[in-house]
């Protein structure tokens, strides 16, 4: 089996291309892209991420800890 012929499995797109045949990731690794600030994750771990439901864009931990952060120093004082 040649390098070309090679493909990973992914249980919900099933055959996906490797990069070096020059295809676009499947949708479900797209969604794991920070979209703060482009940090990546494997599939698998993205539930301690947060989406934004708006958008569907997905942040890390990280930026989702520094965005709320923002909201709340936004807040009037004692409301929070």
């Amino acid at each position: 089996m040649t390098t070309s012929e090679r493909r990973h499995v992914s249980p919900v797109d099933g055959p996906v291309p490797l990069p070096e045949q020059g295809r676009a990731a499947p949708r479900h690794e797209l969604l794991t892209r920070c979209a703060a600030c482009g940090a990546g994750d494997p599939a698998g771990t993205v539930l301690g991420w947060t989406m934004e439901p708006a958008t569907g864009n997905r942040w890390c931990p990280s930026c989702s800890r520094a965005h709320l952060r923002d909201i709340e120093s936004r807040l009037p004082g004692g409301s929070w």
